[in-house]
C-alpha cells in the first residue's frame, strides 16, 4: 500500500512539474516572468548610463538582454554600453542584432557605423551612417561620422559635404570647422581651409569647449539609454472559453455520413463559410445557411481507389473561383466551386490524377502568381513540385526546384519565411531526424540551410510568429516533447509531452486575445494557449475539450461559421466529422481577412499580414483560407499591412467587423523605367519614361534575358509646352519607382522642320537585336485614314485620327498574373490605295503595359500564348493579306510615337494594312506618311549642369486605365509602396555633369527616390522662317529594377558597361577602363536595401 501510494505520488509530481514547464510559472497573475526583474534591469541600466558608468551599466545590460533577448531597447543599451567601455567588436554584434528585429531602426545603424569606424572599417561605416540618415535625416552627430568615415575611405570631396550638413543642423559642433578645414587643406584649397579654421576658433571661444573626444561627438539621440516600451502582452487569466459540441444540430441528422478530409469554402465571398466533404464514395458541399451546414446542389464521385489525406482550397486559376484538391495516397481530385455552390470535377485538366503523397502545400514558388503543388510522396522518399502553367495545367518541374531527388524518411511540408527576406522557404520534417529547410533565392531555386545543426528531430512542425517579435519561429513536435525554436535568437524552448500519442500540430487563436495557440492532434488532444512572455500553458480541460469523448483526431478546420466573430472547429475523428462550437471567444475581437491578389495569387496564399494596434503588434503569413485574426480587446487597428509579393501596402485606422475586410491588391508597378519631366513655363510636365528598351537581367524565358538597347532619342515637347527659364531648358530625371538607373550620356537636341511635317525618333522596343540606329526622321503626312476596324467588328477611325488620348486597346487582356498580355487583336487600317514605290512610313503614337520578370516568365511557362510583338500585313486587291517584312516594334513604355518604315516592303496593288499583337497596347494614332526629302537642322547642347539629389515619390494622377499610369509632380507620397531598392554605391548628391557629356562608361547612377536637374543653355538660332522646333533627349544608359526574376535585382552592382553580353549579366566580369577614377570619385553614396521614406530636405545623402 505504501508502495502505490508512493507511486500514485511521484506520477502526480511529475504531472505537476510538467505543467509547470509549460506555464513557466509567473509571479502574479496579471504580469509575465520577470518582467519586473527586467524593468529594474533596464531601469538601473540607463541610470548608469546617463552618469558614464558604463562597466556597472554593462552588467545590467546583459541582463536585461538575457530576460527579453528580443527586445531591442534592452539590446541598444547593451551596444551603448560596450562602445562607451571602446568595445567596438561587442557594439557591433549587438546593434547587428536590433538590426535583425528591426531593419528600420535608425539608433541601431548609426552604433553599428560608429563601432565600425572605430575599427577602421571606413567602407563598412559609410553604409552604416547613410542607412542612419535615410531612416532619420536630422542628426548632426551621424553626418559627422559619416565625414569622419569618408575621409577615412580617401572621399575627400563628399566628406566635404557631410561636415557642411553638420554645421548646417548644428552650427556650433565643437569639431565640424575645423575637421572640415583639415580636408580643404588635403584637397589643395587653403582659403576655404584658413576659414574653416577661423569659424572653429569662434566657435570654441564662444563655447568654451574644453577637450573633445570621438567618444563625446558619438553622444546624440541615438546615444541616449532606453526604458523599455511595453510589448502589449496577453491576460495570463485570459477570457473564459468552452467548446461545445452541436454536431447534430449544425450537421443535421445525417450527420454521421459526413466524413473527412473536408475544406472550408466561402465560394459566395460574402463571408458564409461552408464546407466541403466526403461521403460514401461522393465529395459533397455543406451550404452554410445562418450557422447550419447542409447538404445541396450534386455530388461529385469519389473513385474508390482514392483515399484523400488532404485538402488544400485556393484559386488556382485566378479567375475568383476556389478550386480544392482532395489528395489521396498516389491520386488526386480537384474539384471546383462555382459560385452558386455548385461542383465541377476538373481533375482532367489539371494534370494532377496521378499525384499523390502524404502531405502537400500550395506555393507561388517561381513568383508567376499562380500557385504550385509541393507534396511530399507517400512512401516517405522524395518531394515533388508540380508547377502551375496557367489555366489548371500542372507540370513535374521537381528537377529545377533544387531539391534532391530522394529525401529519405520524408513526412510533411510546411512553408514559411525563415530568413525574414519575405521570400517564403520550404520546410520538410522527417521521421528519422530534424527537420530540413531549404531557402529560396530570389530569382534562383531553393538552397539545402545547414544552419539546421542542433534542431531537434521530429515529424511533426509548424512555422509561425508565436512570440510577436516579427520574426518565424518553429515547433518540432516528437513523442516526448514539444521544441520551440525561436527565430533569430538560436534559442529553444522545451515543452515536455509526457506518453501522450500525436501526429499533427495546428495553428490559430482560439481566444482573439492576437497570439498564437496551438493545438496538438492525434490519439490525443491537447491545447496549449499562449501566454506571451509567459510561454504555454494547457487549457484543454479549462475549455472543456478534456470532456469531448475520446477519439482519434486527424484535423481541424477552423473558421468562424456562425459569423459570431470567433472560430469555431470542424474536426475530422476516425469516425467522422465532428462541429465543436467556439463559445466565449468573441469577447475578444477578430478581423477576418479576404485578400483579392491581381499580380500574387488571387487567394493571397502566401502573402504576409502585419497588424499594429495599440501595443499589440503582430505578423501572420496567410497560409489557409479562411485568414481570421485575433486582436484582443481592440476595436481599431492602428494599421493593417499587407506585404504583398512585389508591394507592401497599408490600411489604417480599421475599425474590427464581424464583417470580412476586403483588400484587393492594387496593380501597381514597382519597376518600369525613369521617368521625364519638362518645363513647360508654368510648371514640370511630365513627357513620358525613357530607356524602357535597356533593361539589365530581365528575363523573357527561361535561362534568357532581354536584349538591351541603351541608346534612345525621346521627344520632350516643342516650342509650346517645352520652354526656358532663366536662360535654361530644365528636365527632371527622376526614379519613382523600385530600380536603379545608369546613365552613361544625355543631351538635348533641337530639330528644326517645315511647318505641316512631323520629326519622329526611330526609336522604339524591339524583340532583340538589330536595333535602329538612333535618328530623325523628317515625315510627311500621306493620307487620311479612311477606315479603322479592330477585329471585334468595332469602328475606331475617329479615335486614331489624332493625338487626342482616345485610346484604342485590346477587346480582352489576360488575367492580372499575366500583365501586359492580351487576347491576340488586330485593327484593319484603310488609307486607301498604297503604292508600293514610295518612300511610305507608319507612325504610330501608344504606350504598351509592361508585363516585368514575373509577367514574362507567367507568360514564357504557358506554351499556349503567342508570340506578343506586333506584325503587319497588307492586302493586296485580289484580297489576299501578305506578311509585310517589317519588324514594328512597340512604344518604350508611355505613350511615345514609333515609325515602321514601308519603303520597298509593300507589295503592288496593297489595299489595306493590318496590324495584330498580343500586347496590350494602347494606340492613340496611326498615320501614313512618307519620308520627306528635306533634311532636318539639328543643333545639340550637352547638360551645363547636372545636380543629383533626393526628391521622393510622386503619386499617380486617377485617369482612365486605358492610359498609362501619370505621375503627379507637383505631390509627393510620404514613402514609396515597397519594401526595397537596390542596394550599393551610387552617385553621391551633388553635381554630376562631367558624367553625362559623352558615352564612355562613366555612369550617374541614380536610384529609388533620387532625381537628377539637367540644365541645357537656351541660347539657340532660331528655326527658318516657316519651319517648326521639336526637342529631343537623346540618352544612353540602362535601367534595372527588384522584379523577383532580375538578375542581381536587389543590389547596384553589377555595372553595366558597353559591350556587355546580356545573357551573361551578373556573371561576366567588367573590364577595367582607362577612366575608371570616376569610381572612386562619384560612387561614394551607399543606399538600399529598405526602401524609406526620407524624412527632411535635409537629407543630402
Amino acid at each position: 500500500m505504501k508502495k502505490t501510494l508512493c507511486a500514485v505520488i511521484l506520477v502526480l509530481l511529475a504531472i505537476l512539474a510538467a505543467w509547470l514547464l509549460v506555464r513557466h510559472k509567473t509571479s502574479t497573475p496579471s504580469e509575465a516572468p520577470g518582467e519586473r526583474e527586467f524593468v529594474a534591469a533596464m531601469q538601473s541600466a540607463k541610470n548608469l548610463l546617463d552618469r558614464g558608468e558604463a562597466a556597472q551599466a554593462l552588467i545590467h545590460c546583459r541582463q536585461a538582454v538575457q530576460l527579453r533577448p528580443a527586445h531591442p531597447d534592452a539590446r541598444l543599451n547593451l551596444a551603448i554600453a560596450h562602445l562607451y567601455l571602446n568595445q567596438p567588436v561587442e557594439a557591433a554584434n549587438e546593434a547587428r542584432e536590433i538590426i535583425q528585429l528591426d531593419r528600420h531602426n535608425a539608433a541601431a545603424h548609426y552604433l553599428l557605423g560608429c563601432s565600425l569606424l572605430r575599427q577602421a572599417k571606413f567602407e563598412e561605416a559609410i553604409q552604416s551612417f547613410q542607412t542612419s540618415l535615410n531612416l532619420d535625416p536630422n542628426v548632426a552627430a551621424a553626418y559627422f561620422h559619416l565625414g569622419l568615415a569618408r575621409v577615412g575611405a580617401g572621399q575627400l570631396e563628399s566628406a566635404v559635404d557631410e561636415f557642411l550638413e553638420t554645421v548646417k543642423l548644428q552650427p556650433d559642433h565643437p569639431a565640424a570647422y575645423f575637421q572640415l578645414s583639415q580636408v580643404y587643406n588635403r584637397l589643395g584649397q587653403p582659403q576655404e581651409a584658413a576659414e574653416a579654421l577661423q569659424k572653429h576658433q569662434e566657435v570654441r571661444s564662444k563655447t568654451k569647449a574644453s577637450l573633445f573626444t570621438l567618444a563625446d561627438a558619438e553622444r546624440c539621440k541615438h546615444t541616449q539609454a532606453r526604458l523599455p516600451a511595453r510589448m502589449e502582452q496577453p491576460d495570463l487569466t485570459g477570457i473564459a472559453v468552452t467548446f461545445k459540441d452541436d454536431t447534430e444540430a449544425v450537421f443535421g441528422a445525417d450527420y454521421t455520413q459526413w466524413k473527412g478530409p473536408a475544406a472550408v469554402v466561402d465560394f459566395s465571398q460574402d463571408g458564409r463559410n461552408s464546407l466541403l466533404v466526403c461521403a460514401s464514395n461522393a465529395i459533397r458541399m455543406l451550404v452554410n445557411s445562418n450557422g447550419l451546414l447542409h447538404a445541396t446542389g450534386t455530388s461529385i464521385p469519389l473513385p474508390s481507389n482514392i483515399q484523400p489525406l488532404q485538402t488544400l482550397a485556393a484559386d488556382l486559376d485566378n479567375n475568383r473561383l476556389l478550386e480544392v484538391i482532395f489528395l489521396g495516397r498516389t491520386n488526386s481530385r480537384v474539384i471546383r466551386c462555382e459560385t452558386n455552390g455548385m461542383l465541377r470535377d476538373v481533375t482532367a485538366m489539371t494534370g494532377l490524377t496521378d499525384v499523390g503523397g502524404r502531405s502537400a502545400a500550395l506555393l507561388d514558388l517561381d513568383f508567376t502568381g499562380k500557385l504550385d503543388l509541393l507534396a511530399a510522396a507517400h512512401d516517405g522518399t522524395s518531394i515533388h513540385l508540380m508547377r502551375n502553367h496557367d489555366n489548371l495545367l500542372f507540370r513535374d518541374a521537381t528537377a529545377t526546384t533544387g531539391l534532391p531527388a530522394n529525401v529519405p524518411g520524408i513526412h510533411g511540408v510546411y512553408i514559411e519565411d525563415w530568413d525574414g527576406d519575405d521570400v517564403n522557404d520550404v520546410f520538410l520534417s522527417r521521421t528519422n531526424g530534424p527537420p530540413l529547410l531549404f531557402s529560396k533565392l530570389r530569382g534562383g531555386t531553393l538552397t539545402n540551410v545547414t544552419s539546421t545543426v542542433g534542431w531537434p528531430s521530429g515529424a511533426i512542425i509548424a512555422a509561425a510568429d508565436f512570440n510577436n517579435d516579427l520574426r518565424t519561429d518553429l515547433v518540432v513536435v516528437n513523442q516526448s516533447q514539444l521544441t520551440l525554436l525561436w527565430g533569430g535568437k538560436n534559442q529553444q524552448s522545451v515543452i515536455p509531452l509526457g506518453r501522450a500519442t500525436f501526429e499533427a500540430v495546428q495553428l490559430f487563436d482560439f481566444d482573439n486575445d492576437g497570439w498564437l495557440d496551438m493545438a496538438l492532434l492525434g490519439e490525443d488532444l491537447r491545447l496549449l494557449r499562449n501566454l506571451g512572455e509567459a510561454g504555454f500553458r494547457d487549457v484543454t480541460g479549462k475549455t472543456g475539450l478534456a470532456r469531448m469523448p475520446k477519439q482519434h483526431i486527424r484535423a481541424l478546420y477552423v473558421a468562424d461559421f456562425d459569423q459570431d466573430g470567433d472560430s469555431d472547429w470542424v474536426v475530422w475523428t476516425s469516425t467522422g466529422l465532428r462541429f465543436w462550437r467556439n463559445n466565449g471567444g468573441n469577447k475578444n475581437h477578430q478581423i477576418k481577412v479576404v485578400l483579392q491578389g491581381n499580380r500574387s495569387n488571387a487567394s493571397g496564399l502566401g502573402v504576409r499580414l502585419e497588424v499594429a494596434a495599440g501595443g499589440l503588434r503582430l505578423t501572420r503569413r496567410a497560409q489557409q483560407l479562411p485568414i481570421e485574426i485575433g486582436v484582443g480587446q481592440h476595436q481599431t487597428l492602428d494599421a493593417l499591412t499587407v506585404n504583398w509579393f512585389d508591394l507592401a501596402l497599408s490600411s489604417v485606422e480599421i475599425k474590427v467587423s464581424k464583417d470580412p475586410l476586403v483588400i484587393p491588391e492594387i496593380v501597381f508597378p514597382k519597376g518600369s523605367c525613369p521617368y521625364v519631366y519638362a518645363w513647360d513655363g508654368e510648371r514640370f510636365r511630365f513627357v513620358s519614361d525613357f530607356l524602357s528598351s535597356s533593361p539589365l537581367g530581365l528575363p523573357v524565358a527561361e535561362g534568357r534575358y532581354a536584349e538591351a538597347d541603351p541608346e534612345e532619342l525621346l521627344e520632350v515637347g516643342n516650342e509650346h509646352n517645352f520652354r526656358p527659364q532663366q536662360g535654361h531648358y530644365i528636365l527632371q530625371i527622376t526614379e519613382e519607382l523600385s530600380e536603379v538607373l545608369y546613365l552613361d550620356m544625355a543631351k538635348l537636341v533641337a530639330v528644326d522642320h517645315p511647318s505641316g511635317t512631323l520629326a519622329v525618333s526611330t526609336s522604339k522596343m524591339m524583340p532583340g537585336r538589330p536595333f535602329p540606329p538612333a535618328e530623325i526622321c523628317i515625315i510627311q503626312p500621306q493620307a487620311t485614314l479612311r477606315k479603322a476596324t479592330r477585329h471585334d467588328g468595332l469602328d475606331v477611325t475617329d479615335a486614331l485620327k489624332s493625338n487626342d488620348q482616345q485610346m484604342v486597346g485590346p477587346a480582352a487582356v489576360r488575367v492580372p498574373q499575366l500583365r501586359g498580355q492580351a487576347e491576340p487583336w488586330s485593327i484593319t487600317l484603310d488609307f486607301g490605295p498604297l503604292d508600293h514605290n514610295q518612300p511610305l512610313a507608319l507612325v504610330l503614337t501608344g504606350w504598351i503595359r509592361f508585363g516585368g520578370g514575373m509577367g514574362n516568365m507567367a507568360a514564357a511557362r504557358n506554351p499556349a500564348l503567342p508570340f506578343p510583338f506586333p506584325e503587319l500585313e497588307a492586302q493586296t486587291s485580289d484580297g489576299a493579306w501578305h506578311k509585310v517584312p517589317v519588324v514594328v516594334g512597340t512604344p518604350a513604355g508611355k505613350t511615345k510615337t514609333i515609325l515602321v518604315d514601308l519603303t520597298g516592303k509593300l507589295p503592288p496593288n496593297s489595299r489595306q494594312l493590318r496590324l495584330s499583337t498580343a500586347f496590350e497596347i494602347y494606340w492613340d494614332s496611326i498615320l501614313l506618311g512618307r519620308h520627306s526629302e528635306v533634311r532636318p537642322v539639328l543643333q545639340e547642347r550637352l547638360p551645363l549642369s547636372a545636380q543629383l539629389h533626393y526628391r521622393g515619390y510622386s503619386p499617380f494622377l486617377e485617369l482612365p486605365s486605358h492610359l498609362p499610369l501619370t505621375p503627379d509632380y507637383s505631390r509627393l507620397l510620404p514613402a514609396p509602396f515597397w519594401h526595397i531598392i537596390p542596394a550599393g554605391w551610387c552617385t553621391r548628391y551633388g553635381e554630376v555633369c562631367e558624367l553625362l557629356l559623352s558615352t564612355d562608361n562613366a555612369l550617374a547612377i541614380v536610384n529609388g527616390g533620387d532625381e537628377l536637374t539637367l540644365k541645357f543653355d537656351a541660347s539657340l538660332s532660331p528655326p527658318p522662317a516657316g519651319w517648326k522646333r521639336t526637342f529631343f533627349l537623346h540618352s544612353v544608359g540602362w535601367d534595372k529594377d527588384t522584379d523577383f526574376h532580375i538578375a542581381s535585382g536587389t543590389t547596384v552592382e553589377p555595372l553595366p558597361w558597353h559591350g556587355l553580353d546580356e545573357q551573361q549579366y551578373g556573371r561576366q566580369p567588367r573590364p577595367s577602363f582607362a577612366n575608371d577614377g570616376w569610381m572612386q570619385k562619384y560612387n561614394t553614396r551607399w543606399t538600399g536595401p529598405s526602401a524609406v521614406k526620407r524624412l527632411s530636405a535635409n537629407a543630402r545623402k
